[in-house]
């Protein structure tokens, strides 16, 4: 579709925000394949979403092929392995590319889905899902009875699931 105004700064064409769909397909991925949360699920959101904040962020011109090399996968497992690091490099990253294209003077449609990801991040808790409830939410007729006192799940912020469920996508894949 071409754009209604003629001094469009885009110069008529359409603009595919390629960095951040990438990572978003390739996250997406890797939780599929882990299987451990079910698509469609906010828990899997935040998996998807924490993973391809990280993708984006560490290699933003990715492509599925990278899943494969062993030292960018690394590079990526090492990001994700404790939530509360991840989310300090995360918050600075962000803060670099915001500064970055400030002198530009727009935001690129990627930055702008990524911006938009890491506030769903941050701006959203999650009840913690044990892992056999994640199982169990696949299977409802095997699912236990409702656990008591300490083994209840607790509220914690998205990043932190997100974070935690992508880095074992990482590790499983």
């Amino acid at each position: 579709m071409l754009p209604k105004r003629v001094d469009d700064f885009s110069g008529g064409e359409l603009t595919v925000p390629m960095a951040w769909l990438s990572a978003e397909y390739v996250a997406d991925r890797l939780m599929r394949g882990y299987g451990l949360m079910v698509p469609g699920s906010v828990e899997y959101r935040s998996g998807c979403d924490a993973l391809a904040t990280t993708l984006f962020l560490a290699c933003p011109r990715i492509e599925l092929s990278d899943l494969f090399v062993a030292r960018r996968r690394d590079r990526w497992l090492m990001l994700t392995a404790e939530p509360e690091v991840w989310r300090e490099w995360a918050a600075d990253q962000i803060e670099r590319v915001r500064t970055r294209h400030r002198f530009v003077g727009a935001l690129r449609l990627d930055v702008e889905m990524a911006l938009t990801a890491w506030r769903w991040l941050c701006d959203t808790e999650l009840l913690s899902p044990t892992v056999s409830a994640a199982q169990d939410a696949a299977e409802p007729w095997n699912a236990p009875p409702a656990p008591t006192g300490e083994d209840r799940p607790e509220w914690v912020p998205a990043w932190y699931l997100g974070v935690a469920v992508g880095h074992m996508a990482l590790y499983d894949f």
